[in-house]
C-alpha cells in the first residue's frame, strides 16, 4: 500500500532524473546534419588556388583602370541583383583594375619577403 503511494511521485521524478543522460538538441542536430554541412573553410581553402594567381596578376599588372571602368561598376551596382549575371565578368575585371590601380598609388606593388 505504501508503494502505491509514492508511485506517482517516481512517475513524475523519473524523467527529470535520467533526461539529462540522453543528448542536447544542437548535439542531436549536429550529428544529423555532419554529413551534408557545408563547411566553408575547407570551400575556401580548395578555391583559394583557383582565384589566387589571378587576383594577384590583376593588382600587380600595368593594366590601369580607365573612366569606363568607374562607369561599368556603378551600371553593375545599379542593376537589380537577379539581372547582373550577365555583367558578372567585365564588373568583376573592372574592380580588380580599380583595386590593383589603388594598390599601386599607395605603393605597394611588391609583396614582402616570406622570411
Amino acid at each position: 500500500m505504501r508503494l502505491l503511494r509514492w508511485l506517482p511521485s517516481v512517475v513524475l521524478v523519473l524523467p527529470l532524473l535520467f533526461g539529462s543522460l540522453s543528448p542536447s538538441t544542437d548535439v542531436r542536430l549536429r550529428d544529423l546534419a555532419g554529413p551534408v554541412s557545408f563547411r566553408l573553410l575547407d570551400w575556401e581553402t580548395l578555391h583559394l588556388a583557383d582565384s589566387a594567381g589571378r587576383l594577384w596578376l590583376g593588382l600587380t599588372s600595368a593594366n590601369t583602370a580607365t573612366n569606363a571602368d568607374g562607369d561599368l561598376l556603378r551600371e553593375y551596382f545599379a542593376t537589380p541583383v537577379a539581372a547582373r549575371a550577365g555583367l558578372h565578368a567585365t564588373a568583376e575585371g573592372a574592380l580588380e583594375r580599380e583595386v590593383g590601380q589603388a594598390y599601386r598609388g599607395a605603393g605597394l606593388t611588391q609583396s614582402p619577403p616570406l622570411a
